[in-house]
């Protein structure tokens, strides 16, 4: 070999970048499932719904505004509940749409609530 020759490369450029380029998918890959399992797992609507017992009305937009202390129910948290599964005061359960708020009258309710935002569950008490 004279000194203008170049040594021979037994691993080629292109196999060189391959191992790099599929190690550096598979490490962003990695970190993608990583943090997606994080943001599944810590959602704060996960877990077990927390039961609020109280007063509620239906406002408009099928927002039901509860009150916790008051029936007359001026004020309070509000939640959506459209298309919520709800129980009414006879036990069953349905879910088509409509919930026992839609008379507009104020009533004694549970809810399942989901990350302190998320109805997931209505009952009518009264």
């Amino acid at each position: 070999m004279s000194q203008t020759e170049a040594p021979v490369d037994p691993h080629p450029p292109a196999a060189r970048g391959l191992g790099r380029w599929t190690r550096r998918r598979l490490s962003l890959l990695a970190g993608a499932v990583f943090v997606a399992v994080v943001v599944l797992t810590s959602h704060p609507a996960g877990g077990s719904p927390t039961t609020l017992t109280g007063w509620a009305r239906l406002a408009p937009g099928g927002i039901a505004v509860v009150s916790t202390t008051d029936a007359h129910v001026v004020s309070g948290q509000h939640f959506p509940v459209q298309r919520v599964r709800w129980r009414g005061v006879d036990g069953v359960w349905h879910d088509d749409g409509g919930t026992c708020l839609d008379d507009g009258a104020v009533h004694r309710v549970q809810l399942g609530v989901l990350g302190g935002v998320h109805v997931v569950w209505l009952h009518c008490l009264t």
